[in-house]
């Protein structure tokens, strides 16, 4: 092997570490979730410094990174936990139970440890779609310290109960000064 090839191996190894150095670039992690135990906002509070994110199954999510999963709520294998009414234009979405293992069950959570944390904090969501969405009939919920819930979520505006609607929901934790969205969820027949 002449000087030349010599060089061409060495620049060649060297540009082959390089690439594996740098690796590939990171993929968004984007999924679409069908099913399991989601809370939806999931407040920390450590000494009056407050964490909002989401946990989905057992992965804790940044509150801004929420929008790389979809929700698909699918009321033809939802186990009973979906219903739609034709004369109310809505679908409602029983949570709870063993819901998670048939649709998202969207909960809401507040740990809170030390001085300094609220006692209580309110959740508070805009919606964009068809309708408005609530939960336990309001758009807004309160948390106590270290309280955990699931209830019923109604998506209004549901004018088929053939057609699939997509809402994205904005959520707010004006205590905290944060918040998780957008949440991209879609309820199909």
């Amino acid at each position: 092997m002449g000087p030349r090839s010599t060089q061409r191996t060495a620049l060649l190894a060297a540009a082959g570490a390089a690439v594996l150095a740098l690796g590939t670039p990171a993929a968004a992690h984007a999924a679409t979730i069908t099913s399991g135990h989601i809370d939806i906002v999931e407040i920390e509070c450590v000494n009056g410094d407050y964490e909002v994110g989401a946990h989905v199954g057992d992965t804790h999510v940044h509150g801004d990174e929420i929008g790389d999963y979809n929700f698909i709520i699918d009321r033809s294998s939802s186990g009973g936990y979906v219903t739609y009414s034709s004369a109310l234009d809505r679908y409602r979405v029983t949570g709870g139970g063993n819901a998670d293992d048939y649709i998202p069950d969207f909960g809401f959570a507040y740990e809170a440890t030390g001085a300094g944390c609220a006692s209580t904090l309110t959740v508070n969501w805009a919606t964009t779609g068809p309708g408005s969405v609530t939960f336990n009939g309001g758009t807004a919920v309160t948390l106590s310290q270290n309280s955990h819930t699931h209830g019923t979520w109604v998506y209004n505006g549901a004018t088929s109960g053939t057609t699939a609607y997509d809402y994205t929901i904005n959520f707010s934790v004006p205590t905290a000064g944060e918040g998780v969205g957008p949440v991209n969820v879609r309820v199909q027949p």
